[in-house]
């Protein structure tokens, strides 16, 4: 993979909105994990940035972002959330799975929403941990992680603190092929 075609750098200004979001937000967010309140805002701002990584990349590939209008909003219930970041041209749903430290080899998926809420497609993507850049590793269809994923009970001397489902990065198929299912940005929505 050429990471230069698949990395993007964040601005100050979106860092400084994420981080704005995060504070905001962390109060209503549902702490699966039972972290401290800085490491919620952490994963907040990290999983935030995962979209907005994307919502770049598909932009300089001059493909539609439609289905990610909600990315700054702050939910004040912890049940009531978006259903998907992003869609596919026939609105197939897209999920943003982010890696945060330099250690995280896989992405994972809480196993309630692997279960009741799952969407078409889930990405990829490294945020270093300096959060000024990100990479675009790849995707995964949710039928993938089903047939070849890992399933993780909670356990904590491993620290699972929560059952999920997991998939290794070096699993991920070349983003390309995601791509190739959105729209163009010039191309009329139906």
């Amino acid at each position: 993979m050429d990471q230069r075609r698949h990395r993007v750098d964040f601005t100050d200004e979106y860092i400084r909105r994420v981080r704005q979001f995060a504070e905001d937000a962390v109060q209503y967010n549902y702490n699966r994990g039972q972290v401290q309140q800085d490491e919620g805002v952490r994963r907040l701002v990290v999983g935030k940035l995962g979209k907005i990584g994307f919502a770049l990349f598909l932009h300089r590939n001059n493909k539609r972002t439609a289905g990610h209008e909600n990315m700054f909003t702050v939910w004040e219930d912890v049940y009531a959330a978006d259903r998907q970041d992003f869609l596919t041209g026939d609105n197939r749903t897209i999920y943003i799975k982010t890696a945060s430290k330099n250690f995280y080899r896989r992405i994972t998926i809480p196993e309630e929403h692997f279960i009741e809420r799952p969407p078409d497609f889930y990405v990829g993507i490294r945020i270093m941990e300096d959060l000024e850049r990100a990479v675009i590793v790849g995707y995964t269809s949710h039928d993938e992680i089903q047939e070849h994923g890992i399933y993780r009970g909670p356990n904590p001397a491993r620290n699972y603190r929560y059952a999920s489902y997991d998939l290794n990065l070096s699993q991920l198929s070349p983003i390309q092929g995601l791509l190739d299912l959105i729209d163009d940005n010039n191309h009329a929505a139906s």
